[in-house]
This record gives C-alpha cells, sequence and structure tokens, in this order.
C-alpha cells in the first residue's frame, strides 16, 4: 500500500489517497467544505482524470520499494 497527496499545480494540497497493493486507488478530497471519496482502477487511470497535469500532480509519501517486499503483502 502506498500512499499519496494530490497537489495543485498552481500549489496547495487538495486530497490524499492510498493505492492498494492490487492497484486499487482510493481518493479523499474536500470542495467547497463538501466531502468526496472515489474509487478509480488504477493510478493511471486517476492521473487520466487529472489530465496532462496542468491541474494536479500526484505525489507520493511512501517508498514504492519497501512497500513491495514480502512481508508487506
Amino acid at each position: 500500500m502506498r500512499r499519496f497527496k494530490l497537489t495543485r499545480a498552481a500549489g496547495g494540497d487538495f486530497g490524499e489517497g492510498v493505492q492498494f497493493s492490487d492497484g486499487t486507488v482510493c481518493l479523499r478530497t474536500s470542495f467547497d467544505g463538501e466531502p468526496t471519496t472515489t474509487l478509480y482502477e488504477s493510478i493511471e487511470s486517476l492521473e487520466r482524470t487529472l489530465g496532462d497535469g496542468s491541474y494536479a500532480v500526484v505525489g507520493w509519501l511512501d517508498d514504492d520499494e519497501a512497500d513491495r517486499s514480502p512481508e508487506n503483502r
């Protein structure tokens, strides 16, 4: 499992999420004080909804290699 934050291209975090070991992504955001939780099939699917990166980018908080070790599966 890997955690991430979504950061606006203009600056400022606006979402946080997790990518599970099977690739599924859960994203939690809040717009105008209304929290929303969204599931995606993959991080690529989430990135496609963000477009070309001009709106937001994914910033990983956890090391990918550590999360792939057998004891973390």
